[in-house]
């Protein structure tokens, strides 16, 4: 059971300049998923009473929030832009009557999990009368036993994982030292690098077949090191693209040899999103070439599985005061066959987040023999999706 303390807006501790007022989103941002990225951390009881506590935290927010201004904006989809207006972020506390160990358990419930963020990062985008959309919103959840849960939901068509955590490194640091540092402030210049496209494209906007022969596998690549010229460091925003492997299997091929082959490709398509792949984004070829590959998967149908790595972004880096998070984690994703991978806390561990249908989820959990022997095959596709082409 949990009750609400308070709730409030909160806004940046000085206004943003007027020459800054509209931040235009990069192509990148625009074929983002029209979902929210989510995040929740788990601390330890802090040595602070809870009304210290979130004077700390708000006061930190709200100076960090000068330097990520679009954050406290609000997003206008049909116009491909972001209104710097600083209408504010939407901030709430609560008190869990619970102990904070009954939540970030060995086996989390993501019904569950969905209690302490903010917002339903998989429903329809919060927004006013006006079809604006909130950026951020966050939930700072007070756990009986004195544990503290920060959940966290950024709207996914400004940011993707890697600017979420830079966000939240920024705040925590701000938080612990009490003022904002300059060596982490971010760079709102993607649209250089990656230049919009006519909102009008997007009328009609297709979203990846959800789907029935072929084996597909989609992972996300983070392209800001392979841009001509390099993105700049802190550079926020959405920064990856799909790679994407699909094999056929006829009915009588060996398992093992199928897997090995989906592997390959997928090494492959990972490794050919080099400069000149990118330099093909830059140029504004990247969505046509996409919405291409969707109808020709759709046509002959598949049996999609789309993975998404956030492992190596410094998630238990993100220290407010009082210790690094316990436990970081998401609440999944409620979509067939996404996979999501994340560092665990020791740093030599992945945990994977999978959202299957309950049959198929029934026949691994029923077959895992036969899927350790697999295991080789299974570590190379895993290290290949979460680290790419190590």
């Amino acid at each position: 059971m949990k009750k609400i303390v308070s709730k409030e807006t909160i806004k940046p501790s000085s206004s943003t300049p007027h020459h800054l007022r509209k931040l235009n989103l990069s192509l990148l941002d625009q074929i983002a998923p029209p979902t929210y990225v989510d995040l929740l951390f788990f601390y330890q009881s802090p040595d602070l009473d809870d009304s210290q506590l979130s004077k700390n935290l708000k006061n930190s927010l709200s100076h960090v929030l000068t330097a990520f201004y679009p954050l406290a904006g609000r997003i206008i989809p049909h116009d491909s832009c972001v209104d710097c207006n600083d209408d504010g972020v939407e901030y709430v506390e609560f008190r869990v009557h619970a102990c904070m160990s009954d939540v970030a358990r060995f086996d989390p419930d993501p019904a569950e999990l969905q209690k302490y963020v903010p917002v339903e990062p998989y429903g329809l985008l919060g927004s006013h009368e006006k079809g604006e959309v909130i950026p951020l919103s966050i939930q700072v959840n007070l756990f009986d036993c004195g544990g503290i849960a920060i959940g966290v939901c950024i709207s996914h068509t400004l940011a993707d994982i890697e600017s979420l955590v830079m966000f939240m490194n920024a705040w925590a640091t701000t938080c612990r030292h009490g003022t904002m540092l300059d060596s982490i402030r971010p760079c709102f210049d993607l649209t250089r690098g990656f230049p919009p496209l006519d909102p009008s494209a997007f009328a009609s906007k297709p979203q990846p077949p959800l789907v029935k022969t072929l084996e597909r596998s989609s992972r996300k690549v983070n392209v800001r090191s392979k841009a001509s010229p390099p993105l700049p460091a802190h550079s926020f925003g959405n920064g990856c693209v799909s790679a994407t492997a699909w094999s056929s299997k006829p009915e009588s091929e060996d398992e093992q040899e199928s897997y090995a082959v989906l592997v390959t490709k997928l090494r492959n398509a990972i490794r050919d999103i080099d400069q000149d792949y990118v330099k093909q984004v830059q140029d504004g070829d990247y969505y046509e070439r996409m919405k291409k590959q969707w109808d020709e998967v759709d046509d002959v149908w598949s049996e999609a599985c789309i993975f998404s790595s956030w492992c190596r972004f410094g998630v238990y880096e993100v220290d407010y005061g009082w210790g690094k998070p316990v436990w970081v984690s998401t609440i999944g994703v409620p979509f067939k066959n996404v996979i999501v991978f994340m560092d665990t806390r020791c740093g030599d561990g992945i945990e994977a987040w999978v959202s299957m249908v309950e049959e198929d989820m029934d026949v691994i959990e029923t077959n895992y023999k036969h899927l350790i022997l697999s295991a080789p095959l299974i570590a190379s596709l895993v290290r290949a999706i979460a680290y790419g082409l190590e």
